[in-house]
């Protein structure tokens, strides 16, 4: 599998598991960060 990089916030802009229900970001993580990326997985 090939790395590709995301270069649009396609998918992330007004997604709540980003932003609103991600409690890294609620608690002032920010984006990128690898602890809020993960989390959206779930």
């Amino acid at each position: 599998m090939a790395y590709t990089p995301r270069l649009t916030s396609d998918g992330i802009v007004d997604n709540p598991k980003w932003y609103s229900e991600n409690p890294f970001y609620q608690s002032g993580f920010g984006m990128p960060n690898c602890t809020c990326y993960a989390y959206r997985l779930t």
